[in-house]
Parts: C-alpha cells; structure tokens; sequence
C-alpha cells in the first residue's frame, strides 16, 4: 500500500558498502546509534526523526506493535514478541508492547515476498505533518510505521535471527537509523544476525545529549 522505502538490511558494513548504505545519514563517530539531526526531540527546533506526539515533550514514549503477519507466518509470531519485550525491558524512554496504550504511536509489522533491493527486511515511515509516506533518510514526525520481514530470508532464519530482524525493524519504526560502528547493536545492519535486543549503543549516552546524540535516550529527551 505505501512506497516501500527506508533502511535497508543486507551485508557486513565495511568499505564501500557501509558508505553505499549511510549515504545521506549523519553516522555517528561513537558506537552508538545515530538519529538523522542528532539532538533531542524536546529540542523543537532541530529536525529529527521523532514520535509525532513527543516532539517537544521531555520523557517517555509508548510504541504499539500490530500484528499483520501471524496469521500466514505463525512461526515468526514468538520471535516478534521476544523482540517487542526486549525492547519493551530494556533502559531508555521506551515502552514497547503488543497492547494498546493512551497516544501510543503504532508500528505495524508485516511480511513481504521481496524485501527491497535483497534486504532482509525494511521499515516504512508516514510523517505526521505532510500525512504522506516519504522517503528514509530525512526528518521525520513519525505518525505510524510499517516494518517487514523478508520471507525469501525469515523462512530459512532461526527463530534468533528473526527475532533479531523484527526488533531491528522496530528499531528504524522508532526513530533510529543504521549503527555502523558497533557489531553488538541491534541496529547493526546484518543479515543472519542473532542479537536479540537493543545494547547500550542502541539506548544512547546519559547525560550528555543537549547539543546533540545518538539512540533512544537521546532522540527522546532523557539524556540530560
């Protein structure tokens, strides 16, 4: 229904291919997760990748995950739950979670018979502002999103692997972009990947972020 856009996942990041994939992205120089901007979402006047109704709010952010997949791929279901808790359990301004909640900001998550350009999976963002789903790698008042799983991919993936893939796809429906600096993060962009949960790269720095940072703490306020 939407353009499919946005981070792609495939080979190890090295040489070319990490600047073939970051093309446009400010990447950071630590290891940690970059955000398009750099700095806070309370921080209204830098252009960010952010929840439509936390921009301009400092604290914390609920994110809903939808199944639309279960019911052709009930193997891929445990794996998508394990991510969404990972996320959920892990430190940051975060709350993930299969259930509703008040101004929750809603990640649907899918399959797709061809991912994008042989990724294993991609995420899909529709901005609050322009009500339209544009391209990756610009800011973004994230309205909802739409993650998929290849299933060229996901079929032959352990249950690790799709449980890697699901939460780094749920990583980009947040605000984050690619880390290519840190192989332990689950936003490093991999195929066949079996880490199962955001690492400290992923969560950000604190203190530390007001003139900018990288990962949830920081795109969403809680770092300073």
């Amino acid at each position: 229904m939407h353009p499919r856009i946005g981070w792609l996942r495939g080979m190890a990041i090295t040489g070319a291919t990490a600047v073939s994939l970051a093309a446009g992205v400010a990447v950071a120089a630590a290891a940690d997760t970059p955000s398009l901007g750099n700095g806070d979402c309370w921080q209204a006047s830098t252009p960010l990748t952010c929840a439509w109704n936390h921009v301009g709010v400092k604290g914390y952010v609920w994110f809903r995950a939808i199944d639309q997949f279960s019911g052709t791929k009930p193997a891929y279901l445990s794996p998508a739950q394990a991510a969404v808790n990972a996320w959920n359990s892990a430190p940051g301004p975060q709350f993930v979670s299969f259930t509703p909640a008040q101004n929750d900001v809603w990640t649907y998550m899918k399959v797709d018979t061809e991912g994008q350009n042989g990724s294993g999976g991609h995420t899909v963002i529709c901005d609050y502002i322009t009500k339209s789903c544009s391209s990756a790698h610009q800011p973004y008042d994230i309205w909802y999103s739409t993650a998929y799983i290849n299933t060229s991919y996901g079929d032959v993936y352990t249950a690790a692997q799709r449980q890697n893939d699901w939460g780094h796809e749920f990583g980009h429906s947040m605000g984050l972009d690619h880390n290519t600096t840190d192989s332990g993060a689950i936003m490093w962009p991999q195929l066949y990947a079996t880490v199962g949960g955001p690492n400290s790269s992923d969560i950000g720095h604190w203190p530390g972020c007001t003139s900018g940072g990288h990962g949830m703490d920081c795109i969403y306020g809680l770092g300073d």
